[in-house]
């Protein structure tokens, strides 16, 4: 049951029935949280299995953009190369030589459908790289929060010294879908 107040009261329940349920600040996830955990359900569809990063970008409280790591448009994924990319064979170090970067992936789209990111926010599971930092000072992203350390960080240090907001947010997420 939808629970609608007015004048303080469940229009719904009998008398004060309404108070049973839990008060909302106490339950919500925090608005980082929110846009971390839906950065980590999009994580869900990336196509490399070296890392699945996931990303939204949010403006005045909105997600105006996602992305997730793995092949370009209408390319093979990692998994369906038989081994001819460094992502499947490669050292660690050497990186994935096939997924565009989920922070990437996330800008490119804002800019294809004509969605500005100046002075958005950038919610990532991960740190961002070099590359995805270098994009996203470009792009006027303001603010970044990740979950996962990176293996490099000159990402951030790049973020730091151009002024762009970056904050580590540990959240303990568990999300699994299917049976």
């Amino acid at each position: 049951m939808t629970h609608t107040f007015s004048n303080g009261k469940c229009i719904y329940c009998p008398t004060d029935e309404w108070k049973h349920l839990p008060p909302l600040k106490d339950t919500r996830p925090s608005r980082t949280e929110t846009y971390l955990a839906l950065a980590e359900v999009f994580s869900l569809r990336g196509t490399c299995p070296r890392a699945l990063v996931g990303c939204v970008i949010v403006n005045d409280e909105h997600v105006i953009a996602h992305g997730y790591n793995g092949a370009p448009r209408g390319l093979p994924h990692c998994t369906q190369l038989d081994g001819r990319w460094a992502c499947v064979n490669g050292p660690l170090e050497q990186g994935c030589n096939n997924a565009v970067h989920a922070e990437a992936n996330a800008i490119a789209y804002a800019a294809k459908v004509g969605v500005t990111c100046q002075d958005a926010e950038l919610y990532c599971t991960h740190e961002p790289c070099l590359r995805c930092a270098q994009l996203i000072i470009q792009a006027g992203i303001r603010k970044v929060t990740y979950m996962k350390p990176y293996r490099l960080h000159d990402g951030v240090l790049l973020l730091q010294d151009a002024g762009v907001a970056h904050l580590w947010h540990f959240i303990d997420l568990e999300i699994q879908f299917g049976a």
